[in-house]
């Protein structure tokens, strides 16, 4: 490992504002082609271009300098913050950590990481500060604050040449590849998901989570996303992407980057512009409403719901309108809601709490991760209120499931609600 000095230089942010379009307030910042980025919070945000590195905080940005090893030969490719506040990036020749006042290095072949002539082009870290990050055709790194533990395909990864990295608990993590759908590790296990399964394609890009445990899936043939029972894919035809084709990937649905905020909206990147679903339906943006570029690069949200957009040309930063994307928090909530299950990860043994708005008829059941239902807990009408029931982590026939993620989805009526939890033996 190699500690690192840090030289600052301080400019100040020149940014120009565009009037409120489409229900936001879009802002042209002057960084140009921002490879990667990564939000720390409201107002701190990291970005890289490859060859350097900035950090924005609301009013000025701060240019990092190297010295001992972490130069301009080191090709940033991903950025990840942790709750510590740490900042992770991965290099072209290995993986580099700021601590607020320090950088530490460690390299390829040496400190446990593995080698290889591909980059470190993901990286992602949980709540519990665990580090993962994946050297393209390699495979990936598992970093515990001491040691790195190094997985392939020969310890179970699915495919060694990992596009993306996604954090759904301390315990599961995806890792989606390049023709070979999705790597799921649970604790110490692996389980996979593709094409077969309802995945829209095996060709993978980017992955993200949302708070409620949704997973979406970008790929080089659209978006799918897990609903809690099932994959359900959207193309161009569902009105995202250009049907006319990307010019710099030539697919139609070649995504590049995708993300989802608090406020439930997830954005996803593409060559011709950037595109937001609600929950309904798809809004473009492009370079008509204020978009800085239409190719799309990276995406960020912040805890305030604020997109940072890297684009082919400069850095895009989106605000949405509020009133529009928010929920009031005074109104008696009309949906169903799976609040919790405690513990998680259980073995064997988890209680599942959620809270109904009214009385009728309810239907509580858990799925696997390919859709399958395996277990129904609750069939029969229930009163308004918060309830909870408790799994053995059983199926129907009584056969105790294996080690995996699962899903718990309530229907009411035309109300569905679902969480993801991990059976962890």
């Amino acid at each position: 490992m190699k500690c690192l000095t840090t030289a600052l230089v301080m400019f100040m942010l020149l940014i120009v504002s565009q009037d409120s379009l489409a229900g936001g307030t879009w802002t042209t910042v002057s960084m140009y082609s921002m490879r990667s980025i990564a939000v720390v919070s409201d107002v701190e945000a990291w970005f890289s271009d490859g060859n350097s590195v900035l950090r924005y905080d609301g009013e000025t940005r701060t240019s990092f300098t190297y010295e001992g090893g972490f130069s301009n030969k080191n090709y940033v490719y991903s950025i990840a913050g942790s709750s510590e506040g740490d900042v992770w990036f991965g290099t072209s020749n290995g993986v580099t950590r700021y601590d607020g006042e320090t950088w530490t290095t460690f390299d390829k072949g040496e400190d446990g990481l593995l080698d290889g002539e591909g980059p470190f082009g993901s990286i992602a870290v949980t709540p519990g500060g665990i580090v993962w990050a994946s050297i393209s055709g390699v495979g990936v790194c598992r970093y515990d604050g001491e040691t790195w533990t190094t997985f392939t395909k020969d310890d179970g990864l699915g495919n060694n040449d990992v596009t993306s990295v996604a954090v759904l608990t301390n315990d599961i993590i995806l890792f989606g590849s390049y023709r070979y759908g999705i790597s799921i590790y649970h604790g110490g296990g692996w389980s996979y998901v593709d094409f077969n399964d309802g995945l829209i394609s095996n060709y993978t890009t980017s992955i993200t989570i949302t708070q409620d445990g949704v997973i979406w899936v970008g790929t080089i043939h659209g978006v799918s996303k897990h609903d809690g029972e099932k994959w359900i894919s959207y193309t161009f035809t569902d009105g995202l992407v250009s049907k006319y084709g990307g010019i710099f990937y030539g697919s139609p649905e070649y995504v590049t980057s995708i993300a989802t905020g608090s406020d439930g909206l997830v954005w996803v990147g593409t060559d011709e512009g950037l595109y937001c679903y609600n929950g309904e339906t798809w809004t473009t943006f492009n370079t008509d409403d204020g978009l800085a570029n239409n190719r799309i690069y990276s995406l960020a949200v912040s805890p305030d719901n604020t997109v940072w957009i890297g684009t082919g040309g400069l850095l895009s930063r989106y605000i949405p309108d509020t009133g529009t994307f928010v929920e009031e928090t005074d109104v008696i909530p009309e949906e169903i809601e799976i609040i919790s299950n405690y513990p998680n990860p259980f073995n064997p043994e988890t209680t599942i709490e959620f809270s109904l708005p009214g009385e009728s008829a309810v239907d509580l059941s858990i799925y696997n991760i390919t859709g399958q239902k395996v277990r129904t807990l609750v069939s029969e009408p229930m009163t308004a209120g918060t309830h909870s029931i408790h799994w053995s982590g059983t199926s129907d026939s009584g056969q105790a499931l294996s080690s995996g993620v699962y899903i718990s989805r309530i229907i009411m009526g035309n109300k569905v609600a679902s969480r993801s939890m991990m059976l962890m033996k």
